[in-house]
């Protein structure tokens, strides 16, 4: 029991603990007349990560919110480990991979599924986490990557509010 409590307690000393998170609440309505859209909306976030050594153990999570139906449900989106050998970077765990970034559509950031109900948010937002090992290295001014997949997930379409 007294090494599990010393190596926890040194872990911890040494160690680089991060966390963020907003809440926030919106409401969608229809112009027209007046009447509540009920698509779902991130009510609040929470982020976080810890670092030991040359390992992260990083998480996102959200609890998505209906405002007519007053319903919610807790998500973890992300949940993953990194190690940083002397060759790059593994990354094994439920990930949003990006392939580079543009202003809006990325013809060639195809590998993570989109959540269609959160199509105006930028970056990763709109994105939905899918379990994936990513291997990544250097080769001079170059950066070299292969992404596995196991099991392909599709697109989250909109929730009807009728």
């Amino acid at each position: 029991m007294i090494p599990i409590f010393s190596f926890i307690l040194i872990s911890i000393s040494f160690s680089q603990i991060q966390y963020s998170g907003y809440v926030s609440t919106e409401g969608k309505v229809r112009y027209k007349n007046g009447e509540f859209i009920d698509v779902p909306y991130h009510l609040g976030e929470l982020k976080f990560s810890y670092t030991f050594a040359n390992i992260d153990f990083i998480t996102s999570s959200h609890i998505e919110f209906r405002n007519k139906t007053i319903e919610s449900d807790f998500n973890i989106k992300e949940i993953y480990i990194s190690f940083y050998p002397s060759f790059g970077e593994i990354r094994i765990g439920n990930q949003v991979n990006t392939w580079g970034y543009v202003d809006s559509n990325n013809p060639t950031d195809n590998l993570n599924p989109y959540d269609y109900n959160y199509l105006f948010l930028t970056g990763i937002e709109r994105k939905i986490a899918i379990f994936s090992i990513v291997f990544e290295t250097y080769l001079n001014d170059h950066k070299l990557g292969l992404v596995l997949i196991p099991q392909h997930k599709p697109n989250r379409f909109p929730i009807d509010d009728a």
